[in-house]
């Protein structure tokens, strides 16, 4: 498994290693989507420092926005912490960011360089 996820009582920690592609994105928010207390959570930080993200292409990244627009109905607010430094994959991040404003989307998205800096935005 190229992901770990951390649940908390307002949010989950998406901890990605290794190479990651589009079939993990899809699991990890299988997993998410499926947690008992989803509609409860208000962010969801992506740590993907650890994650090679070069088999995901940005119209991959597309469809993980429409898969966001259904999440959407069951989690409104929910902000998206990005967590990355690597150029490609910051590319490939802030690419999915403007696709979620572009769809109009009430989730909030952001790239950070650190977790805790992610934390600091997202637990708000």
């Amino acid at each position: 498994m190229a992901y770990r996820i951390t649940y908390t009582e307002k949010g989950s920690i998406i901890d990605c290693s290794g190479i990651f592609s589009m079939q993990d994105i899809i699991d990890a928010n299988g997993a998410l989507h499926c947690y008992i207390k989803y509609s409860e959570h208000t962010y969801q930080i992506w740590n993907v420092l650890n994650a090679e993200l070069a088999q995901i292409t940005e119209g991959e990244m597309d469809e993980a926005v429409v898969m966001e627009g259904t999440s959407e109905i069951l989690a409104p607010n929910m902000k998206i912490a990005l967590v990355v430094r690597v150029d490609d994959s910051v590319k490939l991040c802030e690419a999915y960011r403007m696709k979620i404003e572009q769809y109009s989307s009430k989730w909030k998205c952001q790239l950070f360089e650190t977790v805790d800096d992610a934390e600091g935005w997202a637990v708000k």
